[in-house]
C-alpha cells in the first residue's frame, strides 16, 4: 500500500488534461496561456504534442481551434500519433462537459 504522506508518487488525472487541452482549443484567451513547467509534464501520449501545437499555433498569430491545431500536427508529422481529427474534437467536447458540471 501506497502511503499518501510520504509517497513520491504522482497522480495522473487524464481526464483533467483532457480538458486543460479542450480549454485550451476552445477559449481563445486560454491559447496565451503558458502553463508552468509541472503542468507541462502530460502523461497521456500525445498530450504535450498538442500542447506544443497549440502554443505554436497562438504564437503565429492564428487562431487556435482544433482545425488549425490538426494542421500544425500534420505539418509536424504527430497528427495521427496524437488521435487524428477526432481526438481533438473530443476533447473541446470534455472541457464543455465539465463547464456543465
Amino acid at each position: 500500500m501506497i502511503d499518501p504522506l510520504t509517497s513520491t508518487a504522482q497522480i495522473v488525472d487524464f481526464v483533467l488534461e483532457q480538458t486543460l487541452l479542450g480549454w485550451m482549443l476552445t477559449v481563445p484567451e486560454a491559447a496565451a496561456t503558458d502553463l508552468p513547467p509541472e503542468l507541462q509534464d502530460f502523461h497521456m501520449g500525445g498530450h504535450a504534442a498538442i500542447y506544443r501545437a497549440v502554443r505554436a499555433v497562438h504564437a503565429r498569430g492564428e487562431e487556435v481551434n482544433p482545425v488549425t491545431v490538426c494542421a500544425e500536427l500534420a505539418a509536424t508529422g504527430e497528427l495521427e500519433a496524437t488521435g487524428g481529427p477526432g481526438y481533438m474534437v473530443s476533447l473541446t467536447a470534455t472541457y464543455e462537459a465539465a463547464m456543465l458540471r
